[in-house]
């Protein structure tokens, strides 16, 4: 009993109180006014990424620096900023669709991309070799405004006078790419991003046919 109470003792001690508190003279207005100054600190406000949009209203991500990334056993594919998550792409066959939340941003039909108003903005092609690719993109006029080189790989850069558009490989194991992009429409370049992983799907599966006894499939046959 005489530890719990020196144990009290000391917690009364070191608890800060107003000192209307300390000296209470009976005046429980006053009382009541400095317990109301006392404030708790406000939270700090989330940063969160803004969504632009375009002369249709249509949604249009900042992926200046984004990771585009799937799980392992995945279809679809998760924008993040910051370790936010601010969109997602969806792969139908060859065709994609780019949302901003619930909203569509882009789709694609063959190399055409067009927003949410059914408006072209540009195109993504690609020239397919035996073990590479190369891709271009275009705006909604035809012009190319970056372009890349021979493409084996998950990491590619394409630039031009246009802008660039840098992706960079992000995980040993699933489809994960830190991208950012500069001078070129964003949803183009999630479109290259794509392109390119189509691609690679497209040559593994490729070699697993030519040679089944030594390829085995996975992340790194690509």
């Amino acid at each position: 009993m005489k530890k719990m109470l020196a144990v009290l003792s000391v917690m009364a001690m070191t608890i800060p109180v107003p000192a209307s508190a300390r000296g209470f003279d009976g005046d429980i207005g006053s009382w009541r006014r400095e317990m109301r100054e006392i404030r708790v600190a406000e939270p700090k406000a989330v940063e969160v990424r803004p969504t632009e949009t375009d002369a249709a209203g249509c949604a249009v991500m900042k992926l200046d620096e984004v990771v585009i990334s799937r799980g392992v056993l995945s279809n679809d594919f998760t924008v993040e900023s910051g370790g936010r998550e601010i969109g997602t792409i969806e792969k139908d066959g060859a065709n994609v669709v780019i949302k901003s939340g619930p909203a569509i941003a882009a789709k694609t039909s063959g190399e055409v991309v067009t927003d949410c108003a059914g408006t072209v903005i540009g195109s993504v092609s690609e020239l397919a070799g035996e073990g590479s690719s190369r891709f271009a993109i275009k705006d909604a006029s035809g012009r190319i405004v970056a372009a890349s080189g021979e493409v084996d790989g998950h990491s590619m850069v394409l630039k031009g006078s246009g802008g660039m558009v840098a992706v960079q490989n992000n995980h040993w194991l699933k489809d994960s790419y830190k991208v950012s992009v500069s001078g070129v429409d964003p949803r183009l370049a999630a479109v290259a991003v794509m392109m390119n992983n189509t691609a690679l799907y497209r040559r593994s599966a490729q070699r697993r046919r030519d040679n089944p006894r030594e390829h085995h499939g996975g992340r790194g046959d690509r």
